[in-house]
């Protein structure tokens, strides 16, 4: 069994990706403890009004 980090990117379902610079916080914890690193995408506030998002 790996261990698995769930990483959700900020910006309050308004701006931001889940490709942003952060990521490489993310990236960096994957590689240093081997584990399975997820980071969902879901559509954001200004394209697509609520609950899209939390229905992503």
């Amino acid at each position: 069994m790996r261990t698995g980090i769930l990483w959700i990117h900020g910006g309050g379902y308004i701006t931001g990706m889940a490709g942003m610079v952060h990521m490489s916080r993310a990236k960096n914890l994957v590689k240093k403890y081997g584990a399975v690193g997820v980071s969902p995408a879901y559509r954001l506030a200004g394209r697509a009004p609520y609950p899209a998002a939390l229905e992503d």
